[in-house]
């Protein structure tokens, strides 16, 4: 078998059943991957501190339930009151710019002079729902048929 044959170009010609099984393949796989890279994360995590963060906040204030879980939330709610002031300084500072330019309209006889064919070949290249075209052998252009609406 070859290796093309098992490579998928075209996933939306699959069916969705098909796309949902291979995403879920997909998914163990990289959840795999993650667990195998565990050991490592968690050696630099002890390396960092994290460890002893946790032991001294954690493990030794033992009975302390309320006041822990109180400064979790305390520390939560502060990330995400950041989080949430920066998203409306950056939608008050970025939100109104527009960054596009509007595209310029290309008249068919600007396409038909870039594509070096007349500017009623254009016309039915652009009304025909099927187009077919082809390249004579200096080049140019031409229409080898359409498929009208």
């Amino acid at each position: 078998m070859k290796a093309e044959a098992i490579i998928i170009q075209r996933p939306d010609h699959q069916k969705p059943a098909q796309r949902v099984f291979f995403g879920l393949v997909t998914l163990a796989a990289w959840a795999f991957w993650f667990f195998l890279w565990l050991p490592l994360i968690t050696l630099f995590a002890w390396a960092f501190g994290v460890h002893t963060t946790y032991v001294e906040i954690f493990r030794k204030s033992t009975g302390n339930g309320e006041t822990d879980l109180m400064t979790l939330v305390t520390l939560a709610a502060c990330c995400a009151i950041v989080f949430i002031a920066w998203s409306v300084y950056n939608r008050f500072r970025f939100g109104s710019k527009v960054r596009r330019r509007n595209a310029r309209i290309i008249t068919p006889a600007e396409s038909a002079y870039a594509m070096g064919t007349t500017e009623e070949a254009v016309l039915s290249l652009r009304d025909a729902r099927i187009s077919t075209i082809g390249f004579e052998d200096s080049g140019k252009l031409y229409v080898a048929g359409t498929r009208e609406r």
